[in-house]
């Protein structure tokens, strides 16, 4: 699978996935829905989740969202408005 971040139709943003093979427009299905209260700005894949990077009006977080259709959670930065992100993986 591919993960594409879009605004096309959604100002704030959301995330819409499609086959590899075909990964064209028309085979796009929404998997993040916008939120009105915070701004997706990156997608990061592992092997069993995706962690989402958004702006909100606090600060900048990160949601783990499990492929395995468990719950998603927050996480934020221990400092308000603090910066939080993923770094290199090895």
């Amino acid at each position: 699978w591919c993960f594409v971040v879009t605004n096309d139709g959604a100002p704030e943003f959301r995330l819409m996935s499609a086959p590899l093979a075909s990964p064209g427009r028309e085979h796009w299905r929404e998997l993040v829905a916008e939120r009105t209260d915070r701004r997706l700005h990156t997608v990061d894949a592992f092997a069993g989740h995706l962690v989402l990077g958004y702006r909100d009006l606090e600060s900048t977080l990160l949601t783990v969202l499990p492929l395995n259709g468990a719950g998603a959670h927050d996480v934020r930065p221990s400092v308000a408005h603090g910066p939080i992100r993923l770094d290199h993986n090895e």
